[in-house]
C-alpha cells in the first residue's frame, strides 16, 4: 500500500468536511512531500544514531592524525575546528541532508570541531586541572552550544552540545565535593524547565533536545549522590517532592476530578519523606512523560525508577528484614492509593453517566 493516495484522500476528506481550505490543503501536501525523506523521531534510532557519529568522530580524528595535519599545537588545532565546522555546515546544507547518511556526516564533523575548539581554547589560555579551569570549559562550552543552534537544525547535535555544557557545570560542582549547594540548584533548575517548556513559546526542535538534556542532567545528579559524596540529601529531597506536588497541582487544577490528585498530592508528599529524591524524581519524569503523551520523558522514567529503587534499597542502612518491611509498606501505601483513586474515578463516572 503507498502512503500518497492515502494522504490526499485524508487531505481531500478534511476538505470536504469544511475543517481546512484549499490553502492549507496545499501546504500540507507539500510539507509532507518534503518530510517524505526524512530520518524518523524514533527514540532507538536517534540514540543509535548518536553513537555512531560518536564513534565516526574519533575515526576522523586518527585521520586528520594520520595525514599529519592535526598536531598538539594551538594553530593546528583551531585550523582543524574551522575545517570540520565548515565540512559540517557544507553538509548541513546540501540537497539531501535529511537522510541518514549525511546527517551522519553533519554530527561527526560537528562534535569533531567541538572538540578541538575546547582543546585550542585549553592550550591558548593555559589552563590546568583545576576547578576554575572547568568553569571557564563550561562557559566556552554554552557559547559554542548557542552557535550550533544558531547554525545546526539537528536535535542530536543539538542535545550533545547542551549536555556537555551541562555535564560540565555539573563536573564543576561535584569537583571537591565541597559545593553542596551547586547539584540543588541544577536539579531545581532542570526540574523547573521540564514544568515549564511547554508554557514557552518555542519550537519542537528547540524545546525536544532541552527537555532531554534537562531530564538527564537531572538524573545524573541524583546518580552521582547515590555513589555517596557526601552532598546533603535534604535539599534534593525537597527540590524533587516540590517539583512532583506542583505538576500534580497542576493538573488537578486543570481536570474537573480534584480529589484524586489531591490524593496523588498527599501521596507525593508522603513518599518525599520516606525515600531518595531520585526516586521522586523518576516519578517526576514518568508523570509529565504520561500526561503530556513525551516518549522520551516516559521512556527515561520507566528505566530509572526501577534503577533507582534497587540502589536506594542496597544502599539503606538497615537489615534484609527491615528492608522487606519497608518495600512491604511502600507498596501496600501504592495499592491503597491506587484503590482509592480508581474508586474516586468509578464512581465520578457513573454520576456523570446517570447525570446525563
Amino acid at each position: 500500500m503507498h502512503e500518497e493516495p492515502v494522504l490526499a484522500d485524508v487531505l481531500d476528506s478534511l476538505e470536504i468536511q469544511g475543517h481546512i481550505d484549499a490553502s492549507v490543503k496545499a501546504q500540507a501536501a507539500v510539507y509532507f512531500a518534503e518530510r517524505a525523506g526524512h530520518i524518523p523521531d524514533g527514540l532507538l534510532v536517534r540514540l543509535f544514531q548518536g553513537i555512531s557519529a560518536w564513534i565516526a568522530s574519533f575515526f576522523l580524528l586518527g585521520f586528520l592524525v594520520t595525514i599529519g595535519v592535526l598536531n598538539d599545537t594551538t594553530v593546528s588545532m583551531m585550523f582543524c575546528a574551522a575545517a570540520c565546522f565548515a565540512a559540517a555546515i557544507f553538509f548541513a546544507r546540501g540537497k539531501r541532508r535529511d537522510t541518514v547518511t549525511h546527517e551522519q556526516f553533519v554530527i561527526a564533523f560537528a562534535l569533531v570541531a567541538n572538540g578541538l575548539f575546547q582543546g585550542a581554547c585549553w592550550d591558548m589560555l593555559h589552563l590546568d586541572y583545576e576547578k576554575a579551569s572547568i568553569l571557564v570549559l563550561a562557559g566556552i562550552q554554552v557559547g559554542v552550544t548557542l552557535v550550533y543552534f544558531l547554525f545546526f537544525s539537528e536535535r542530536t547535535i543539538r542535545f550533545l552540545t547542551s549536555l556537555c555544557a551541562l555535564s560540565l557545570f555539573g563536573l564543576w560542582c561535584f569537583w571537591d565535593f565541597e559545593n553542596t549547594w551547586g547539584p540543588v540548584i541544577i536539579s531545581a533548575i532542570c526540574g523547573l524547565y521540564l514544568l515549564s517548556s511547554p508554557f514557552i513559546p518555542n519550537r519542537r526542535d528547540i524545546r525536544a533536545p532541552l527537555e532531554l538534556t534537562a531530564a538527564l542532567s537531572g538524573l545524573g545528579v541524583l546518580v552521582v549522590m547515590l555513589f555517596g559524596t557526601g552532598h546533603l540529601e535534604w535539599p534534593q529531597q525537597a527540590v524533587w517532592t516540590s517539583l512532583l506536588v506542583l505538576a500534580l497541582a497542576l493538573k488537578a487544577w486543570m481536570r474537573p476530578a480534584k480529589i484524586s490528585w489531591g490524593i496523588g498530592i498527599v501521596t507525593a508528599i508522603v513518599l518525599g519523606v520516606l525515600i531518595h529524591p531520585s526516586i521522586i524524581a523518576a516519578l517526576y519524569l514518568l508523570f509529565l512523560g504520561h500526561e503530556r503523551g513525551e516518549r522520551v520523558l516516559t521512556a527515561l522514567g520507566l528505566i530509572s525508577l526501577p534503577v533507582f529503587i534497587v540502589m536506594y534499597y542496597y544502599n539503606l542502612e538497615f537489615s534484609l528484614s527491615e528492608k522487606a518491611y519497608i518495600l512491604f509498606a511502600s507498596g501496600a501505601l501504592l495499592l491503597a492509593v491506587r484503590w482509592a483513586i480508581l474508586r474516586w474515578s468509578g464512581e465520578r463516572a457513573v454520576q456523570g453517566g446517570s447525570a446525563s
